[in-house]
């Protein structure tokens, strides 16, 4: 398996589509940083917006990067030479987790390192050692298993999907319905359970809001919500929110649970 995530790697490196995302988180790292300046170096949200942004646009990214990878490596025929050079079918899938997961690293590190470049020469008062103040290395933690619980997702399903059109569809389609309806959700759970109106006499009165998620549903809404991207976002940029633990764990048990299947469904593929 060495072998393969070695291949696999230098394939990775020398492609232009990996420079091509590296420029364009480049540039995203530069536009961050000339947005965030109004907020100012000693608002705590200002290292979580730094820290956030690129990790929204990255997998939009990454569905387009793995879905070309790994179809590339089955319209070369390249998967079908693997197998009749004796490796395995887990150690093929799990070398092209291991170099998509190091190359969604290198692009959100990438990112980072010139967002904090970028901050410390043009934005006056700003430190390195802020980005570790409070939480901020918990999210810097739950943004890195994040990305790598998509990622996860994003691999299984092209290494089902054999045609790299089809996978390419089906990542972007998987990753819009996360985000629009983690986001939905989001609003919905944000929706208060007592709401004010007024009377015909213009006195404030106070109401139950019917459409308020309680008990049993609402956790299972936000339980489902904390993993997607966007329910993610918020409980990264919102105080006092859930454990960042839990999040992170939720993100282990995504990617362990789509590599387990998207193992077991490859396995079993025809790839003639």
């Amino acid at each position: 398996m060495h072998k393969l995530v070695v291949a696999n790697l230098n394939r990775a490196w020398r492609g232009k589509l990996f420079f091509t995302a590296l420029a364009i988180m480049l540039a995203t790292a530069l536009i961050t940083v000339l947005d965030a300046r109004h907020i100012g170096p000693v608002d705590p949200f200002f290292t979580t917006y730094l820290l956030i942004v690129g990790s929204v646009i990255l997998p939009l990214i990454m569905t387009i990067w793995v879905a070309v990878f790994i179809g590339t490596d089955y319209s070369d025929g390249t998967v079908r030479n693997k197998v009749i050079a004796g490796h395995t079918r887990w150690q093929i899938y799990g070398a092209n987790l291991v170099a998509c997961l190091a190359v969604v690293g290198l692009l959100y590190a990438a990112y980072l390192v010139t967002a904090v470049g970028l901050a410390r020469l043009t934005v006056s008062g700003f430190r390195l050692t802020a980005i570790w103040r409070g939480r901020i290395g918990g999210q810097f933690l739950l943004i890195i298993f994040g990305l790598f619980s998509y990622t996860s997702l994003f691999v299984g399903l092209c290494m089902v999907l054999s045609n790299r059109t089809a996978a390419t569809a089906a990542v972007i389609f998987l990753f819009l319905t996360l985000l629009i309806g983690g986001g939905m959700a989001s609003m919905k759970l944000a929706e208060p359970a007592v709401y004010t109106s007024y009377s015909d006499s213009g006195k404030p009165v106070r109401r139950k809001n019917r459409s308020y998620l309680g008990g049993t549903k609402r956790q299972i809404v936000q339980t489902v919500t904390d993993m997607t991207p966007i329910g993610q976002t918020v409980r990264v940029i919102t105080p006092g929110s859930s454990s960042l633990v839990v999040l992170v764990l939720y993100d282990m048990l995504i990617i362990g649970g789509a590599t387990v299947l998207g193992g077991i469904i490859f396995k079993r593929r025809d790839l003639k």
